[in-house]
């Protein structure tokens, strides 16, 4: 019996390709017959889409501006942006967000006690209660959607850092995204001391913003 022909000379009819970007090995979308997702579908997080259009210029949030606008060029990997609730912070990192998955890729938006939390329901208790083992292929691959994703948005960092755990795995990530210069967006509220891990500070330090002088905007449209 002879084998079927493929209709892609390129991926044989599978629809993706194994390719190598940077030192990780990816599995994308075959060019020549898998047509690339509509940029409301590589936008994962984010329930109503802003850009930067929506975004009204505030003095206060202008360098943030800028360093956002740098990451999108390629010129920085991570922007830190600490200050304040309802200035502004996250709304900037959503229009990064829907900005960048022009280039095709996807952006992810996810509040950091909801990462944590999307791993934690992979783990499994003994039957004594008294330890837990993970389920390691679902927890990878969880933890993988994040470290791999095209740029990706930590919000509200420093709400569920404390523990060992939690500090364990945000590092991780941050340095699996820094050694491959993946774009990062982290916003905090937090002020931070010395219960962070200074291995945390030291990756996200050189793209820290504090943004002072802006007031909560929310409470301007409850006027």
């Amino acid at each position: 019996m002879e084998n079927p022909v493929s209709d892609c000379g390129t991926c044989g009819d599978a629809k993706v390709l194994k390719g190598r970007i940077g030192v990780e090995t990816r599995i994308v979308r075959c060019p020549d017959c898998t047509p690339p997702p509509t940029r409301d579908k590589l936008l994962i997080g984010v329930s109503q889409r802003v850009t930067f259009d929506d975004w009204i210029a505030n003095p206060g949030m202008l360098e943030s501006e800028m360093r956002v606008r740098e990451l999108l060029a390629g010129e920085r990997w991570c922007v830190f942006l600490r200050g304040d609730v309802g200035i502004g912070k996250s709304m900037l990192a959503k229009c990064a967000a829907w900005e960048f998955t022009a280039t095709g890729e996807v952006a992810i938006f996810v509040n950091v006690p909801d990462f944590l939390a999307a791993l934690k329901e992979t783990f499994e208790f003994t039957a004594d209660g008294k330890r837990y083992e993970t389920t390691r292929d679902t927890y990878a691959a969880r933890f993988e959607t994040y470290a791999l994703a095209g740029l990706l948005v930590l919000d509200d960092f420093g709400a569920e850092y404390r523990t060992h755990w939690a500090q364990a795995e945000l590092y991780r990530l941050l340095e699996r995204r820094h050694e491959a210069r993946r774009p990062t967006i982290v916003t905090s509220n937090e002020k931070f001391d010395d219960d962070l891990d200074r291995r945390i500070l030291s990756r996200l330090g050189p793209g820290e913003v504090v943004i002072k002088g802006v007031q909560d905007r929310r409470k301007e449209f409850e006027r």
